[in-house]
Order: C-alpha cells, then sequence, then structure tokens
C-alpha cells in the first residue's frame, strides 16, 4: 500500500465514527419523538442526560482540542 493511500485510510478511519454518530442521530431523531425518549428515560434521568450533555458540550468550549 502506498503512503498516499495509507493516508487516505487513516482519514477515512477518523472520520467514519464521527459520520456514522450523525447518521444514527438523524435516523433516532426521524423515527423516535422525543416525548418516547423522554418516557423510556424518565423525567428525572433526563434531567441528568441533559445535564451529562451539557457538561460535556462546555468542557469543550474550555479544553483546546488538539487537530
Amino acid at each position: 500500500m502506498s503512503n498516499k493511500n495509507k493516508t487516505l485510510l487513516k482519514y477515512i478511519a477518523g472520520i467514519a465514527p464521527v459520520i456514522i454518530f450523525i447518521v444514527l442521530s438523524i435516523i433516532l431523531y426521524i423515527y423516535i419523538s422525543p416525548e418516547d425518549i423522554v418516557a423510556y428515560v424518565g423525567v428525572e434521568n433526563a434531567y441528568v442526560l441533559m445535564f451529562i450533555v451539557a457538561f460535556v458540550g462546555g468542557l469543550s468550549t474550555f479544553n483546546v482540542v488538539p487537530y
């Protein structure tokens, strides 16, 4: 395998999880309503889930992500 192919494979392997996550999220949001998700998780646990998501999002604001 040439260096060009190895580099391309490395980029594809790096971006594939992000694309898969986005596609699965879109499919989830199309077929399952937010009310169904909250009913499945429960109201109290939904608050915990929202806090965790907000906390992780806030961490990316204050931390430098190496690209």
